[in-house]
């Protein structure tokens, strides 16, 4: 008998031993199946929300305070009539990391305080959930400083934004003004103009439209660093394009006493964004006529409808000083202390852009070195083929 007692009560033990650690098994499971969902909720409401209804469905009536970077979040699931005085609880008992007062357990964190209410378990079982919230709400606080940074992030950007839309009014307005005022002064003078006033009215003018187009490619990168610029992409007829983008660049392009040689076939269609699509035109010509200065570029332009994509070219007669210039060109920050970078507002900032927008319309860019000069190359995939000219028929 006695030995039957005694394996009995080994029996037992084996089985309390056996439930409780399952019980702990399973707490530790609820705990990280918890902490990984918590990366999929957006924001610091749907995180409090979300970790006192998993409490309640284990069982516990639970007060959270989440301290996010902008406001302190409150959140009682658990069943009490008022929530000031549950606040004012889990204000007060937040003076230790954990802190038991009868029948509650608070759980503190610097970011989220957890006031789990009932706490009425044996011993062991307070142990075992004691441990399992402690881990809980480290995990918590794992992911609220994630959340704040994200939040701090987005609020930085917000600040970004506001700067650029306030940089562009200040600085447009008094430019916008000025490249009109020396228009009509030298539409008004005339022949009258001596050669001494003409070239400080057409300086004037000239250096207040670099600046408005500089001012335009830092906010155009603003916009596309945070993602917003989207392209509203329409079937454009080729060769219209490119006589649009070279009336708007004529100035530069006689500036730097470049010849244009344009070949594109008529009545070519294919679909792009039309403004950003001129822009991308306008800066190829743009470096392109500075490379060829005093000489001459060539414009190559044809849809290759075997290969589905938009084939543009522009090939200047000149070259850039080093293949460093060659290959950084596209890059954001381009070392300009290096050849013909020094001097140009066109190259650096204004490429980079170029590649960004042609990276859009999911195209590629690059710059070939070639004998007779460096060649600009950009490849567009074709879309909305049923309407896009000319058909292949021997693809």
């Amino acid at each position: 008998m006695d030995q039957q007692r005694a394996l009995q009560e080994e029996l037992d033990a084996l089985r309390e031993l056996t439930m409780s650690t399952m019980t702990a098994s399973a707490d530790l499971g609820f705990v990280l199946q918890f902490l990984k969902d918590s990366f999929t909720l957006p924001d610091h409401l749907a995180l409090a929300n979300t970790l006192s209804n998993a409490l309640k469905n284990q069982g516990l009536e639970a007060s959270i305070c989440i301290r996010s970077f902008a406001e302190k979040i409150f959140v009682n699931h658990s069943g009490k009539s008022n929530p000031v005085e549950e606040q004012r609880i889990i204000g007060q008992m937040a003076g230790g990391r954990l802190v038991e007062d009868g029948n509650s357990l608070q759980v503190n964190y610097p970011a989220v305080s957890l006031l789990v209410h009932n706490f009425k378990f044996s011993d062991e079982r307070r142990g075992q959930l004691r441990d399992a919230l402690a881990l809980l709400v480290e995990g918590v606080e794992a992911r609220i400083n994630s959340l704040a940074l994200a939040e701090k992030e987005a609020e930085a950007q917000r600040s970004k934004r506001e700067f650029f839309a306030l940089m562009t009014h200040e600085l447009r307005t008094p430019l916008n003004p000025i490249i009109g005022f020396s228009n009509r002064l030298e539409k008004k003078l005339g022949d009258n103009i001596d050669n001494k006033h003409r070239t400080a009215i057409s300086s004037i003018k000239h250096n207040a439209e670099n600046l408005l187009r500089l001012l335009n490619y830092f906010i155009d990168f603003s916009n596309l660093e945070i993602g917003e610029i989207t392209l509203n992409k329409k079937n454009l007829n080729l060769e219209e394009v490119i006589d649009k983008a070279l009336s708007i660049t004529a100035p530069i392009v006689q500036g730097y006493n470049t010849e244009v040689i344009k070949k594109a076939a008529p009545n070519q269609i294919f679909c792009a964004d039309p403004i950003r699509f001129t822009d991308i035109v306008v800066s190829l010509v743009c470096n392109a006529a500075r490379i060829s200065r005093n000489g001459k570029m060539t414009i190559y332009a044809e849809i290759n409808a075997c290969e589905q994509q938009l084939d543009f070219r522009v090939e200047s007669c000149g070259t850039l000083s080093q293949d460093f210039d060659r290959q950084k060109v596209f890059e954001n920050l381009v070392n300009r202390s290096t050849g013909c970078l020094q001097k140009s507002n066109e190259l650096g900032i204004g490429l980079y852009l170029t590649k960004r927008l042609v990276e859009l319309h999911h195209g590629s860019i690059e710059l070939i070195a070639d004998k007779n000069g460096d060649i600009f190359r950009v490849c567009l995939p074709l879309e909305n083929e049923k309407k896009l000219h000319p058909i292949a028929e021997n693809c």
